[in-house]
This record gives structure tokens, sequence and C-alpha cells, in this order.
């Protein structure tokens, strides 16, 4: 089996079929009156934290991965988790910061931290998760009406760099590399943000950029009200 390549014709066959799935899931509750959309939103919650527990399972029990690699701690799967709760609970103080949080999402799938090609089962987990991510925060801001106000973009911006800071102490004790905080993802591929621990500020100044970025949108519609 090939080894996946970032932006090889697989990839991109990828990215183009989940585009069609984002748009999919999110206008079913337009398909039929009786589909009850806050039911619905519950179900891509659910969907997205069980998907992702199973691909934890898989990974321990048959890939025998060492439960330290399998803590949720890397900013795509703890936002996960805080989507699918979003979604099950319609809750605005979650979407405040997990909305900004999925940008992580967006940068996994453009440069995803992965060697298996499909059909492996990670590579099917790991493009689904991340893509119904981003479809369970569209489908709030569709049909929930969530949308962020720009003290979000500080708080969730401050939340973020918090949890980096305790998760920072957690690598050096288990070894692992969550957040990438000891080594730049992808080896060499973001060389030119410097070694450590320049990359990390350079990652930091650019995730609060995209975090202005993601709610100029709203700004402009007049929804931050």
């Amino acid at each position: 089996m090939e080894t996946f390549k970032i932006f090889g014709k697989e990839h991109i066959l990828i990215i183009i079929f989940y585009i069609f799935f984002i748009k999919f899931v999110t206008n079913i509750p337009n398909f039929s009156k009786k589909i009850s959309k806050d039911f619905f939103g519950k179900i891509i919650g659910y969907t997205l934290i069980t998907t992702k527990l199973l691909e934890y399972f898989y990974k321990y029990f048959y890939m025998k991965y060492p439960l330290k690699y399998l803590l949720p701690l890397h900013i795509c799967n703890f936002t996960l988790f805080f989507v699918g709760i979003m979604l099950i609970k319609k809750s605005y103080r979650i979407f405040r910061f997990s909305y900004f949080w999925s940008v992580g999402a967006i940068a996994a799938i453009l440069t995803p931290d992965l060697t298996e090609s499909f059909p492996n089962l990670l590579n099917i987990s790991f493009f689904f998760t991340h893509f119904l991510l981003i479809a369970g925060v569209i489908y709030s801001i569709k049909y929930y009406c969530f949308s962020p106000k720009f003290k979000d973009v500080i708080t969730s911006f401050g939340l973020l760099n918090a949890i980096m800071i305790m998760i920072f102490p957690i690598n050096f004790i288990l070894d692992t590399n969550f957040m990438y905080l000891r080594e730049r993802p992808l080896g060499e591929v973001f060389w030119f943000l410097g070694g450590w621990p320049v990359y990390i500020i350079w990652f930091d100044i650019i995730t609060f950029i995209l975090f202005i970025l993601f709610y100029i949108p709203f700004k402009i519609t007049k929804r931050d009200v």
C-alpha cells in the first residue's frame, strides 16, 4: 500500500469528496420537515464522538498503541469532543471557543500528519472526523444561529494558550508531542518557521491571525450583536 502524500491525487480527491459531504450533511434537515434540526444536530454530535472513540479502541486493542499516545491533547482531538458536546447540548457557551479552534481541523486536513493511505481505517477515520467536525460547526451556525463576538476571539486565543502551557510539561513527562510543542509537525514541511521554540511563536501568531479572519464574516454580516 502506498504512503499517503500531501496534495497527492488521493489527498485532493478526498478533499473534493468531503466538501460535497459537508454540503450534503448540513442540508439534510432541509430535505424534509419531519427531520428535527435539533435531533439531527445531536446525531452529528454523537457520531463525531463515537467515531473518535472507536478509533482509539482500534489503535489501543488492535494496533497496540501505548495509552499515552491516545490522550486527546491535540487541538483537533479535544475540539472534536467539544464540538460533539456542543451539538448534543446545543451549547452556545462551547461554540464560542470551539468555532475558532476548528481552524486546527482545517490545518490538519490541508497538512495531515498521516502515513496511511485509503482505505486504511486510520485514513478514513482521520478525514471523516475532521470534516464532520467542520460540518458540525457550520451546522450550529446555520440552524442554531450561533455567532461569535470579538471578545470570543480573545477568550478563545487566551484559553488555547493556557491549554498549551498545561500540555507543555506533559509532553516532556510522557515523551509525547501533543500540539507539536516539542517538534515541528511533518518533519521539514514547516522548516521556514524555524527551529524549536521559534516555530511555536510563529504558529501562535498565525493562529491569532486566523482567529481574526474567522471572526470577520460575522462582523461583515452584522451578526456580532
